[in-house]
């Protein structure tokens, strides 16, 4: 199990050939300014999240991610402002962000519009490697241990339909560097989502969602997200989701009057980590007030 571990947590500190260094989340068809700035404000209201994830369960240093996101818009819903703060940790290695979130629309007519968006922030990073278990005694990192912070800013895009949407965004531009033990380490690398989804009406209460999230970061493997939901009276959500080569999961969500949903999913792995640990726990939170107007292109997302 130490090899295993530290194996993981030196791909995702020290190496550029790895996989995603942004925090994975299942809910978010439900609450993009994780990763879009664009999407702030989008909804017209006054829109509070806060995110649990508990990754690979009972497998030590395993990442734990919240994020707390809260947005709304003005100017009769053509600005939309909000905040995003982000907390991770994994191993050795923590980092917080928060980001000030900025977006404007575009109303191509009554169904359909467009949104773009532009966020600014500061992430603090921290690794303390200093009393990690070290199978090669002569490693340069095995007594890093660091803090910094950093500016950076992120765009977004976003379209929407009676039916369809589409978005494109780079939530953090500048890649992130620094050096310890005359080593250089690249903290960051920018990554880019892109993400689509189409409700289909099944009956006048039953309606079913497809959803799709890439994530892309320069050397390594494309993360693709595939998700299904149907919704019942748009108060009952239950859907299914394959990461493709990585995790099956299935969600529910209830939506408690007309201001709070509560959210819930659990995924296995499907690869190699199968075996090491008991599955992945997320939980979402989220309160909106009251509508400042009425959108129907807008309810299905």
């Amino acid at each position: 199990m130490n090899r295993i571990y530290l194996q993981v947590i030196f791909q995702l500190i020290t190496s550029d050939l790895m996989a995603q260094q942004d925090e994975q989340i299942s809910f978010y068809q439900y609450n993009q300014v994780t990763f879009n700035p664009s999407y702030a404000g989008k909804s017209g209201r006054l829109s509070c999240t806060a995110l649990n994830r508990f990754q690979w369960v009972n497998f030590s240093g395993a990442p734990i991610s919240q994020w707390l996101s809260v947005h709304s818009s003005i100017l009769k819903n053509r600005i939309g402002i909000g905040t995003n703060i982000i907390h991770d940790q994994i191993g050795k290695r923590a980092r917080t962000g928060a980001n000030l979130l900025l977006a404007g629309r575009i109303k191509l007519n009554e169904n359909e519009q467009v949104r773009l968006g532009l966020s600014i922030g500061l992430d603090q990073f921290h690794i303390d490697l200093s009393d990690a278990i070290v199978i090669d005694q002569n490693d340069a990192l095995a007594t890093s241990h660091f803090s910094t912070l950093r500016f950076n800013a992120g765009l977004g895009f976003y379209y929407s339909g009676k039916k369809i949407n589409f978005s494109f965004s780079i939530p953090r531009i500048f890649p992130q560097t620094t050096m310890s033990n005359q080593i250089n380490l690249k903290l960051y690398s920018p990554h880019y989502y892109l993400s689509a989804s189409r409700v289909f009406e099944i009956n006048s209460t039953l309606q079913w969602r497809q959803s799709l999230l890439l994530k892309y970061v320069r050397n390594a493997p494309i993360t693709i997200d595939l998700n299904s939901t149907l919704i019942a009276n748009d108060r009952f959500h239950l859907g299914i989701l394959y990461r493709i080569h990585e995790a099956f999961g299935i969600s529910g969500l209830l939506k408690l009057k007309e201001q709070l949903k509560i959210g819930y999913t659990y995924e296995f792995p499907i690869n190699g980590l199968f075996s090491h640990q008991k599955g992945t726990h997320e939980l979402m939170l989220q309160f909106e007030l009251k509508e400042k107007t009425k959108e129907k292109s807008e309810a299905k997302f």
